[in-house]
């Protein structure tokens, strides 16, 4: 049974804790007839905060879609929280979030935060050494307003998505990093040295926008400081916006919303310079960028596939380990698509030998 604490503030909620079976925690927006405005402090803590006052926290079980309040939290019910959590979404309509929320969720993989986020409480992510990936809505196509914080918050490599009316605008790689504090003994100066490109790229925000020139110009320093797998993610995570215009977004009867997409459109294009740039970058090693995308489970290879055509990757020489590589790893569907985009591009020998 789906149960939640909360403290009742009259006219909006605080969501004070969540109890339910699995691994995914799914904010209601409404508990008890009333919207949910702001999640807690140590809401998914394996401690509760005990910043609020016992007398008023009530409870609600969930009936349905609904959730009706009841006087007692039922027995043997367990909080969603730390150790047991794997992904939470946030609905719209939640404006705050308290400190330290996910303490200790030390599984947790994925987030995603709605539009209406314009607060966030300090700490929000300590002890979170899994988080993969953050999925933000946007309410115009441009920067979520609070994408610098939160990306800021987390240390490790962290992948950032961004859509519209849940429709995917673009993805953007934040590779890992760490800081160092080096003494100068005579002086006693203390020396902070960053390790690893995740600083700079956490950077490339002015006014709260993120700057994808920016950002597409560290590139270079993360060939030299980044590992060859962090690279190509972020190079096919900037080329995902060659296709932009391709994308079927189902907003063409609504104008304010088209005006939406061509501002994204305008916005995270890029740039000719730097689509040749990732371009070459990939093209130095297609053998361990077919595998890493043949053996992914997210993304339907073809689709991964679509974007390396879409940004001019594939020559007569790499399409042939492609098409290899997706034979000896069984897809059909990568195959087919491959054997295509040979056909129409290039002229071939049917007897020449496929190279791995």
């Amino acid at each position: 049974m789906d149960c939640v604490e909360y403290i009742d503030c009259g006219e909006y909620l605080i969501l004070y804790r969540m109890y339910g079976d699995g691994a995914e925690a799914w904010v209601p927006a409404f508990v008890d007839g009333k919207p949910v405005r702001e999640l807690a402090d140590h809401l998914f803590a394996e401690e509760a905060s005990g910043r609020y006052r016992p007398d008023r926290i009530r409870t609600a079980v969930r009936v349905g879609d609904d959730y009706i309040r009841t006087e007692t939290l039922p027995s043997g019910e367990e909080a969603l929280c730390a150790g047991r959590l794997r992904l939470v979404e946030i609905p719209e309509g939640v404006e705050a979030i308290g400190n330290y929320a996910f303490y200790g969720c030390y599984y947790l993989r994925e987030i995603r935060f709605p539009v209406s986020l314009r607060r966030i409480g300090s700490g929000l992510f300590t002890a979170c050494p899994a988080i993969q990936r953050m999925v933000f809505e946007s309410a115009d196509g441009g920067t979520p307003p609070l994408l610098g914080e939160i990306t800021g918050a987390v240390t490790y490599e962290l992948e950032v998505r961004v859509s519209l009316r849940g429709r995917e605008l673009w993805r953007l790689l934040f590779p890992e990093y760490f800081e160092e504090s080096k003494e100068n003994t005579p002086a006693r100066i203390i020396e902070i040295i960053w390790h690893g490109m995740g600083y700079q790229y956490r950077n490339c925000f002015l006014d709260r926008q993120i700057q994808f020139r920016r950002y597409d110009g560290l590139f270079p320093l993360s060939i030299a400081q980044e590992s060859p797998e962090t690279c190509r993610r972020i190079a096919m995570d900037r080329l995902r916006s060659v296709r932009l215009p391709d994308r079927d977004f189902g907003m063409d009867e609504d104008p304010d919303l088209r005006a939406f997409r061509e501002r994204a459109l305008k916005d995270c294009r890029v740039a000719e310079t730097d689509r040749i740039r990732y371009v070459e970058y990939l093209r130095e090693d297609p053998a361990a960028l077919a595998g890493e995308i043949l053996k992914q489970q997210e993304e339907p290879p073809a689709e991964e596939l679509k974007v390396l055509d879409a940004a001019g990757f594939f020559t007569e020489e790499n399409i042939s380990c492609f098409i290899g590589r997706a034979s000896l790893e069984g897809k059909a569907d990568a195959v087919s698509f491959l054997m295509n985009v040979r056909r129409q591009r290039f002229r071939r020998n049917s007897s020449q030998k496929y190279e791995f």
